[in-house]
């Protein structure tokens, strides 16, 4: 069985992200999305981040069905997402292009012999999406 993982914080849920979702469980058996816990996203993006709190976003996974499964990371910095991704053990690692050369545990994952996928999840007809622009156009 092929594994498919695919990492985010899937905040502001958009189509760009419905369409990853799709485009990364076509890749093999069974997709699992792993989230970023509370804490490490008000960290990461901004101290009023995320807007849907970690039940609530695996509640939305839940209900795509491009989703099979899903996991948590609830620790600072690429070591803890290389636990998660050592625990999943993908075939396929899926990000959105966006995040190609930014992430720390890129190198990491390829040295673990993981196929490493970037989709453009960006674009949705002439526009570029992103939860931060939609957040941005609502203020």
């Amino acid at each position: 069985m092929k594994t498919v993982l695919c990492h985010g914080v899937f905040d502001v849920l958009h189509i760009g992200h419905i369409r990853l979702l799709r485009h990364a469980s076509r890749q093999g058996d069974s997709l699992t999305v792993s989230l970023l816990a509370d804490k490490w996203v008000k960290l990461y993006k901004r101290f009023d981040r995320p807007i849907h709190s970690l039940d609530e976003r695996i509640e939305q996974m839940r209900a795509i069905r491009y989703v099979d499964d899903i996991v948590v990371v609830d620790g600072a910095g690429h070591e803890a997402v290389q636990e998660m991704i050592a625990m999943v053990k993908p075939d396929v690692y899926v990000k959105g292009l966006a995040s190609k050369g930014k992430f720390a545990e890129e190198d990491w994952v390829r040295a673990q012999g993981i196929e490493m996928l970037f989709v453009d999840m960006a674009k949705v007809g002439d526009a570029e999406m992103s939860s931060t622009r939609i957040l941005e156009a609502l203020s």
